[in-house]
Parts: structure tokens; C-alpha cells; sequence
């Protein structure tokens, strides 16, 4: 799936001729480089899941939870710590674009918004929907909790072919692994994977607007 998103882009490369580092430059580079790619992997993997018959798998709401007890308030705390950090950084981040309350700039943001909503459902779906519950059948879930981050954070390693730089890129994949494991956490702790994806979703939006 990673490769496939990553190699529309390339192909697009040739309508909007930009690296990595651009991809959220403008509200072309983010339909060519990021909406159209991810939404045509998400159709085909939804494709797949229907074919296999694991929609149902990957969206119910009969999902592990933390229960009552230290877990859960610590879970509460994860959730409360990442939105504040979401907060904090729209504010600065916002007020950093030029001409922030422009009409550009604000169509920018709009469309950046529904690029990581885009990216947010595609990945929570693939990985704390499809990978963790598949996992989870056959072994314990620590492993299914490991797995689950570290592929999402592998999810990243292809940005490499699109100009993305290999420090950058290294780094994003271990950040990316933690991120994968909070929004576990978030899962666990609300039984819903709608959380983690506007959590995702948000997260993302507000570091690729500045």
C-alpha cells in the first residue's frame, strides 16, 4: 500500500514536479501529491477488505479496552497531552504563514485539512484497523501492539523515493513508530477507532500547515 500511494506520486511528479518537503506547498502540490494518491490507495485497499471480508474486522466497535482501572486514566492522559500539543502548535503554526487570513492561505489550510483526514483514515484503517486485529488472532497483544507500530512506522521508509531526505526519513519512521504507539493507546482506551483518526488526522494537519 505504501509503495503504491508512493508510486502515484511519482507518476504526478510530472503534473506537479515537487519533492517531499513541497508536498503541502499548495493546494495543487497537496491534491496531486497527497489527496488523489492516498485516496486511490484507500479504494484499493477497501477493494481488498471487501474482497476478504474484513471491513467489519477493521471498523467494529467490539475492540479491547483498558477497562477502569491505572490504564484507562493513563490512556485519558495520552489523549489529553496530544490534544494540548495539537492546540499549541495550530496556534503557532497558523500564525506563521504568511498572510495566514488570505484567501490562498486559508484555501491552503482547507485543503491540507482534507489531506490528512485522507491520509488519517487510510492508516488507522491499515494499521490500528487490519494489522493490529490480524495479528491479534494468532498471538499475544504486545506483539500485536509492537507490530502494529512498527509497520506504521516502515508505512514511512518509502518517502525516500520521493526526494524525502535519509536522515529525515529515518527519523520520521522511529517518531512515526511512537505516534503508532499512542494512537494504540487511544484505541484501547476508547474502543474506537474513530478517535485515533481524527487524533491522526489533526496531529498531521497542524505540523504540515506551517
Amino acid at each position: 500500500m505504501s509503495i503504491l500511494w508512493t508510486g502515484l506520486s511519482r507518476i504526478f511528479y510530472s503534473i506537479e514536479p515537487v519533492g517531499y518537503d513541497a508536498f503541502f506547498a499548495t493546494t495543487s502540490t497537496i491534491f496531486w501529491h497527497a489527496i488523489l494518491p492516498m485516496t486511490v490507495t484507500f479504494i484499493v485497499f477497501i477493494g481488498l477488505m471487501i474482497k476478504w471480508g474484513k471491513v467489519k474486522q477493521i471498523y467494529s466497535q467490539n475492540r479491547l479496552s483498558f477497562g477502569n482501572g491505572i490504564y484507562k486514566w493513563f490512556g485519558y492522559l495520552v489523549i489529553v497531552g496530544m490534544a494540548i500539543f495539537i492546540i499549541s502548535n495550530f496556534d503557532t503554526n497558523f500564525n506563521s504563514i504568511p498572510n495566514h487570513f488570505s484567501k490562498a492561505a486559508i484555501q491552503r489550510v482547507f485543503v491540507s485539512l482534507i489531506a490528512t483526514a485522507v491520509v488519517a483514515v487510510l492508516e488507522e484503517s491499515v494499521f490500528r484497523g487490519f494489522v493490529l486485529t490480524e495479528v491479534r488472532k494468532n498471538h499475544s497483544e504486545l506483539t500485536a501492539f509492537i507490530t502494529s507500530s512498527v509497520l506504521f512506522g516502515l508505512w514511512h521508509l518509502p518517502n525516500l523515493l520521493n526526494g524525502g531526505d535519509l536522515i529525515t526519513t529515518l527519523a520520521q519512521v522511529i517518531f512515526t513508530m511512537f505516534l503508532g504507539s499512542t494512537l494504540y493507546v487511544s484505541l484501547r482506551t476508547t474502543k474506537s477507532i474513530s478517535v485515533p483518526m481524527v487524533i491522526h488526522c489533526l496531529w498531521d494537519f497542524v505540523l504540515v500547515i506551517a
